[in-house]
């Protein structure tokens, strides 16, 4: 039985691939590093049968599939290259993986005599899974029923239908990268960024491949972390029905109703993000009600049909059939609907938010989970000390209880009475995530630092007229400034602000 194959997943490799690592293309050097274990090992390429990325003779055995399932690749390997001891799946774009860690990996499987070695804590595109033969012939099988998407995740998924039946060990990374969230697989603008970044910090990456030399490169320099954006808020228009006390109109001193997005004006928005930041989700809308924009329907349309992700929130009382037919239609991958009643109560409801509508919102909602159920979310606001309203709240919707999201309070940097029910803030204080990801736009166009900042004291200019690179470049002085001031001294804003461990995607 020969020892091991090193099974690189090209499937879904992405454009990002091609781009030069040090003066080769990021799949070269991928495979660099790869054959540098060739000693004793078997290389083998998957991919699918209509990528054209990768040139035909780069060096490797290829197999090419119809398919991108788990079953499809898990199969493949059990009945066409069978007669290893160990199979180790690494990926094209872990242009940043340390041969050493599969070395070390297959000896934890021989050693503790496991099925399956996997790490934890490590930025993806670092670790590598190393499965035993016995167990990719149980797994074949497994998957023909449960074809998961094959990935960095399924082989777990899989082994999680009936995680006890099975010898796992577990590599855990010695500096913890979960908090970073850190993929660092070339396959989107995003991670490319910080890939020139890196580079750009520490050349000798090129050549010292060691695991400890980049995670201490990546403890030191947290600002890496702000690439490109990744969620992006804007108000399609400065216009709300309802007058909840908790919301950050009530203290808004610069509203002016009147005022929308135009199309010519988001066209080239969703053009410019397609360009630089084509992995980001646009999200509607951050301080209004983006129904009410006079071609509502058409703006949706515009953004669904560019490829984004959405993520439209809704206080739902303009979601009629037309509205709701479109967002039935839309891929439930690319698009979340989340609603926002707050609360099951009308007399409640009348009282927080100002208008007596809770039966039209409630069947506006219901009429939409009739047409479609994935990523639709109701959403409840937790108060201090108000269980009774969430608990009310989880009777009235518990035939869709799955799709019940409690919502934190905010109180805008205290702008607003109140606290949150919970206090889930970390002990200790890390760069806010909303500056490294978020950009928020207003109606007008007007960038402030973050959502927080009402008032827009920290403001980079005006999108529709500085364009989007130069209002993402503008606010990179306040993030290293946090990155630099773990007190956050140097920005009033931030010290009162609760919501800088809060994360969108």
């Amino acid at each position: 039985m020969k020892p091991v194959l090193l099974v690189i997943n090209a499937l879904d490799v992405r454009d990002e691939a091609t781009a030069l690592f040090a003066g080769r293309p990021v799949w070269q050097e991928t495979l660099r590093r790869i054959a540098s274990l060739s000693e004793g090992c078997d290389l083998l390429l998957v991919c699918h049968e209509g990528e054209s990325l990768l040139p035909e003779a780069c060096d490797v055995p290829q197999t090419r599939l119809s398919g991108y399932g788990a079953h499809a690749v898990l199969s493949t390997l059990q009945h066409n290259h069978s007669g290893y001891e160990w199979y180790v799946f690494l990926d094209i774009s872990a242009v940043f993986m340390d041969p050493g860690l599969v070395t070390a990996f297959l000896g934890t499987g021989r050693h503790r005599i496991a099925q399956y070695v996997y790490g934890e804590h490590y930025p993806k595109g670092i670790a590598p899974q190393v499965l035993s033969a016995e167990a990719l012939a149980i797994l074949a099988g497994v998957s023909s029923g449960n074809d998961f998407r094959f990935g960095e995740e399924a082989i777990f998924d899989l082994m999680g239908l009936d995680i006890n039946s099975w010898d796992i060990e577990m590599v855990v990374s010695e500096t913890d990268f979960r908090r970073m969230r850190l993929d660092l697989r070339i396959r989107s603008a995003e991670a490319l960024a910080r890939m020139k970044a890196l580079l750009a910090i520490d050349p000798g990456l090129v050549d010292d491949w060691s695991y400890e030399r980049l995670a201490r490169c990546l403890r030191e320099h947290v600002g890496i972390l702000r690439t490109v954006p990744a969620y992006v808020e804007l108000d399609l228009v400065d216009a709300c029905q309802l007058s909840c006390h908790y919301c950050p109109r009530s203290v808004r001193e610069d509203l002016v109703p009147e005022q929308s997005v135009s199309l010519d004006d988001l066209g080239r928005l969703v053009k410019d993000l397609r360009r630089f930041a084509p992995d980001a989700t646009i999200a509607l809308s951050p301080y209004s009600e983006p129904l009410l924009h006079p071609q509502a329907e058409t703006a949706i349309r515009m953004i669904l049909d560019s490829g984004l992700r959405l993520v439209l929130e809704t206080n739902g009382i303009a979601l009629d059939e037309k509205l709701a037919a479109l967002l039935a239609s839309a891929d439930p991958e690319r698009s979340i609907i989340i609603f926002s009643p707050d609360f099951s109560d009308p007399e409640r409801f009348a009282r927080e938010k100002g208008a007596s509508l809770l039966p039209l919102v409630e069947a506006n909602i219901e009429r939409l989970l009739a047409l479609r159920q994935r990523n639709v979310w109701i959403q409840a606001i937790q108060f201090e000390a108000d269980d009774a309203n969430l608990d009310a709240f989880y009777e009235r919707w518990k035939a869709h209880e799955d799709a019940i999201l409690p919502r934190k309070y905010n109180n805008w940097c205290q702008c607003i009475p109140g606290r949150p029910a919970v206090d889930l803030s970390p002990l200790v204080r890390t760069p806010c995530w909303h500056l490294a990801r978020d950009l928020v736009i207003r109606a007008d166009g007007r960038v402030p630092m973050c959502k927080q900042d009402l008032e827009c004291r920290v403001s980079p200019g005006n999108v529709f007229r500085d364009g989007l690179e130069a209002v993402w470049a503008g606010l990179e002085r306040q993030w290293q400034e946090q990155c630099a001031d773990p007190a956050f001294q140097g920005l009033p804003l931030c010290a009162p602000c609760d919501e800088w461990h809060t994360y969108n995607f």
